[in-house]
């Protein structure tokens, strides 16, 4: 059996990781572009910002905004869609020069959504369940990367009421969900499945 980091090296494998916001994407992508030595990584965040210089807030305005955070008479699941779709053509482009140059990737971030990314684009897609209890998820959410951030317990609530759906969404596409347990065992999880993948058994 080949080590799972050989066969990164040789598969070039481009991952998605999604999550509504405080799930631990940038914490995982970070330690499995370590582990895996993988090329790559970039976050959804970032690259919304790009295109933001690039579009008008009167034609995308849920790319100005937190995804569980609507500034139009949307719903906030009305609003995580939309973003996703949006952002779609951007994250496709990542994924095409990835494949054509012969780097692995990892992409994460909340805008990524099992059914609006083609699967026939990436090898591998991982949901990451944030903390249950409110107010832990809330400390996730207001955690290293997100400390200046200004959070109500409408945008908290907001933001699990979307995980629900997400999840069902992932159950209904048989996504793989990893569940919100230490760092190193959730890294562990995505390693399993994807040597399993790569065996052709999962």
């Amino acid at each position: 059996m080949k080590d799972i980091i050989k066969l990164c090296k040789e598969k070039k494998p481009v991952i998605l990781i999604g999550g509504i916001s405080g799930s631990g994407k940038t914490t995982i992508g970070n330690a499995m572009l370590k582990q895996l030595e993988l090329d790559h990584s970039i976050g959804t965040g970032w690259i919304r910002e790009i295109l933001t210089t690039q579009l008008k807030k009167d034609n995308y305005p849920e790319l100005f905004t937190h995804s569980f955070r609507p500034i139009t008479d949307i719903t906030p699941y009305e609003n995580f869609i939309k973003g996703a779709k949006s952002l779609a053509p951007a994250v496709m482009a990542c994924i095409k020069r990835a494949k054509s140059e012969g780097t692995s990737l990892i992409i994460e971030g909340v805008y990524l959504i099992p059914g609006i990314i083609d699967d026939g684009f990436y090898d591998f897609f991982f949901m990451l369940e944030s903390k249950h209890d409110i107010v832990e998820y809330k400390k996730m959410v207001l955690g290293k990367s997100h400390k200046k951030r200004k959070i109500t317990d409408f945008d908290i609530n907001a933001s699990l009421e979307i995980e629900k759906k997400l999840v069902a969404l992932c159950k209904k596409t048989d996504t793989p969900i990893i569940p919100n347990v230490p760092t190193n065992k959730r890294v562990e999880l995505i390693k399993e499945i994807m040597q399993k993948k790569f065996q052709g058994e999962f």
